[in-house]
């Protein structure tokens, strides 16, 4: 799903996409940035290989659960790209914020 609004840069447009994982009868949300350019055909979509969370220990959720079918999620809700760098914000697990800042040529 779409997590982000679009940023453009140098002819490219940005976002960040959410994963959804199912672990048993758990979900698992990571974001994927993606980038989107005008084809001769159409448009075409390329998505990074790496997937983006807080950390690593974040993907195992935290004790307090809003949501009782969430075992972890690294919400993404916003992004500037310039300079072949991305600007991050982001919610972790329903109980705290981020901000990250990425290269944008991962893809």
């Amino acid at each position: 799903t779409i997590g982000t609004q679009i940023s453009h840069d140098r002819g490219s447009g940005y976002l960040i996409a959410h994963e959804k994982w199912h672990i048993g009868r758990y979900r698992c949300y990571v974001g994927r940035l993606a980038r989107i350019r005008q084809t001769g055909e159409g448009y075409a979509v390329q998505f990074s290989r790496r997937r983006l969370c807080h950390s690593l220990f974040s993907l195992l959720g935290s004790r307090r659960k809003y949501n009782v079918n969430l075992l972890s999620c690294t919400y993404f809700s916003g992004l500037e790209v310039a300079d072949d760098r991305a600007l991050l914000g982001y919610g972790i697990n329903d109980i705290a914020t981020g901000f990250a800042q990425i290269k944008v040529d991962m893809i």
